[in-house]
């Protein structure tokens, strides 16, 4: 016995049953998120998180929270912990820093450190004589 259709879909008897049974769970879904925007907006960001998580880095959300863990919940170089106050650090999550050429992932890093060493090409010359010149 499925879950009972609390609202009418106009036609949709003319449908096969398979065809049936998806619109009924669009619409439920529609629904839901109509009725709780928040919920459905925030399930949705992790839902997309994970799946770049995945595709780009080849990292699950338990290996980036072990990483995270691992690096005291902040940014690998300067140890800042993301809280979405902060203007100069925008997001509420640290980026995942990698390597662009072999993809090893490096660490966690803050949005000033993560497009800092992207600035400078990730090249490790160029971050040491950055270093020198600022001391």
């Amino acid at each position: 016995m499925g879950v009972p259709v609390k609202y009418h879909i106009e036609g949709i008897e003319l449908l096969p049953k398979a065809e049936q049974k998806k619109l009924r769970a669009k619409v439920r879904g529609e629904i839901y998120r109509s009725k709780h925007p928040e919920e459905a907006k925030e399930r949705s960001r992790l839902k997309s998180r994970i799946k770049r998580l995945e595709e780009v880095f080849g990292l699950t959300l338990d290996q980036y929270d072990a990483i995270l863990k691992k690096q005291s919940g902040g940014c690998a170089l300067c140890g800042f912990i993301p809280s979405g106050a902060d203007t100069y650090r925008t997001g509420k999550s640290l980026a995942v820093d990698h390597d662009h050429i072999t993809g090893r992932v490096r660490g966690l890093l803050c949005d000033l450190c993560n497009r800092g060493i992207g600035q400078l090409h990730d090249d490790p010359i160029l971050l040491r004589k950055a270093a020198e010149y600022i001391e």
